[in-house]
């Protein structure tokens, strides 16, 4: 059987904005001191989601926003 040449992984731009989006919101919700039951509250109410999975780039956006109004740096 030949050998198979592994290639380096390549991601999505956009998947790599979607997961440093991501981290930043969980850092947030750590540092704020944030209950998992306020922090889908706020989810909920700037993305229309319950998870962080399910929003676009623009909700994740807009949460990290919110965040920083909150409080976040």
């Amino acid at each position: 059987m030949p050998a198979v040449k592994a290639r380096p992984a390549s991601f999505d731009p956009a998947q790599k904005e979607r997961r440093a989006l991501i981290a930043k919101i969980h850092l947030a919700k750590k540092e704020m001191g944030l209950t998992d039951d306020d922090y889908r509250a706020m989810l909920m109410r700037v993305t229309g989601e319950t998870s962080c999975a399910h929003c676009t780039a623009t909700g994740l956006r807009a949460m990290v926003e919110e965040m920083k109004a909150k409080g976040f740096q």
